[in-house]
């Protein structure tokens, strides 16, 4: 909206500015706030990938010179830079991360970046503590997590409330205390209608908002245990229609189809992002050479996969799969790596059975 704002503004003042000098930054926004990448969402966030190769701002440039690219796409961008940027908002003032996109030369944008990874390790800690907490309230005869904590950081709960209900394949709502009532918020899962949940309790909730997928609510300490009683009975309503989580996969893709000339067909297509997911794939009976677990919580699995005599380094981040078993089926998706100048192809595994 601001891009759009002025850009109108430039037209009506009939000022001279080149309105491509901000597709860097727009290109941040839209993905970072989590836009469906469709339509001019699509068009803006080509155009500003593009032009980050280009870019003459200090801190797009000190990005491809730490980050080692000379091209970036949807998934730098909302895996590795949204959330170090975010960071400084959930951990302390998201004027630290304005101040690292506007400032004015190398040194200040590699001063604040620093500032900007420690937030970010921070966020990582505070998030593991809360979600190991958080995840031992889980009840299995609940149909909705109902989580609250007397020390969790507000930063982090949303994430945690993400993490919830991906690991127990159920709503999750995760709420810290905060003066004489309890504020937090809340995901769905699968097609379930969150925010209508709440909407029905509206009643014992001080504020709520949100859409169907997620939602931002407080309520008195006294009101805690109401909601969790209340929830666990809602829940029941829900068809069982709503409980099927859409992998919208495109089909079975074995190992040997796998090449430099199918990326190029799925590059394609890109952005990929929020309304235009990433094309899903499965493979069946693919065997684990080796795995290790990696991250600075050690919560992601590198594996090297191998079909028949193809072999795949492939990444599960988030995971919480115990590999006790030598082969597995996957949901996953292809994509291009760098790493110390060299390109491969490695997968990105959505799921693991």
């Amino acid at each position: 909206m601001a891009w759009f704002f002025i850009a109108q503004l430039k037209k009506e003042l009939d000022i001279n500015l080149d309105m491509k000098m901000f597709l860097d930054l727009l290109s941040i926004a839209i993905i970072a706030d989590v836009m469906p990448l469709k339509n001019i969402n699509r068009v803006l966030v080509q155009a500003g990938l593009n032009y980050f190769q280009i870019s003459n701002r200090p801190s797009i440039k000190f990005l491809r010179k730490t980050l080692k690219k000379d091209s970036f796409n949807s998934q730098d961008i909302g895996f590795t830079i949204a959330p170090i940027l975010n960071s400084a908002g959930r951990m302390d003032s998201a004027t630290l991360a304005l101040d690292f996109l506007t400032s004015k030369d190398f040194f200040e944008s590699s001063i604040l970046y620093a500032r900007l990874l420690s937030l970010n390790s921070k966020r990582k800690s505070e998030e593991k503590r809360v979600f190991d907490e958080a995840k031992l309230q889980n009840r299995d005869d609940f149909g909705v997590i109902v989580a609250a904590g007397q020390d969790w950081h507000e930063g982090v709960v949303g994430i945690v409330a993400s993490r919830l209900a991906d690991r127990f394949k159920k709503p999750a709502i995760v709420l810290t205390k905060s003066k004489e009532c309890y504020k937090g918020s809340g995901r769905s899962y699968a097609n379930i209608d969150l925010f209508s949940l709440l909407e029905k309790n509206k009643d014992i909730l001080d504020r709520f908002g949100g859409h169907k997928k997620a939602a931002g609510l407080s309520l008195k300490e006294s009101n805690l245990s109401i909601l969790m009683d209340r929830l666990s009975s809602d829940i029941k309503g829900v068809s069982k229609e709503d409980w099927i989580e859409d992998e919208n996969i495109l089909g079975e893709l074995p190992f040997s189809e796998i090449d430099w000339e199918l990326l190029k067909i799925l590059d394609m297509f890109a952005p990929y992002g929020e309304g235009n997911p990433f094309p899903k794939f499965v493979a069946f009976n693919i065997e684990i050479v080796s795995f290790k677990e990696v991250g600075e919580n050690k919560d992601h699995l590198l594996m090297t996969l191998r079909e028949k005599d193809r072999f795949f380094k492939a990444i599960k981040f988030k995971s919480s799969f115990k590999l006790d078993k030598k082969n597995v089926d996957i949901i996953y998706y292809p994509q291009k790596n760098r790493f110390k100048n060299s390109s491969y192809i490695q997968l990105n595994i959505l799921n693991i059975n």
